[in-house]
Order: structure tokens, then sequence, then C-alpha cells
């Protein structure tokens, strides 16, 4: 999670400085939404996957007892 927020703002920093003004002054906004938007989505995927394995773990230790 934190790697991810990292290279987050290394792109964004990247974008900002690297493309033209106008460019940026343009897209910027639709990227850093789009980057935002992927992000929370992917967090909130990781967090239902993980839930769901501590379910199953959980479910095969009381199986074994």
């Amino acid at each position: 999670m934190g790697l991810g927020l990292l290279l987050l703002l290394a792109i964004s920093v990247l974008l900002t400085y690297t493309l033209p003004i106008a460019t940026v002054v343009l897209i910027r906004p639709v990227i850093d939404y789009g980057m935002i938007a992927a992000l929370v989505m992917g967090t909130v995927a990781y967090s239902s996957v993980v839930l769901q394995i501590r379910k199953r773990r959980q479910s095969a230790r009381e199986g074994q007892r």
C-alpha cells in the first residue's frame, strides 16, 4: 500500500514537471482523478480479497479442531 502511494506521488510529480504547461493544465486533473480512482478501487479490491482469505483460513482452522 505504501509503495503504491509513493509510486503515485512520483508519477504525478514526473507528469507535472515533464509535460508542457498547457497539456498539464488540461490533462493533469484527468490523470490525477483517474489515478486516485484506480488507487481507491485497487485498495477496495485488495481489502475484499484479504478478508476472503482470512475467512477461509479461519474456517479451515476451525474445521481442524
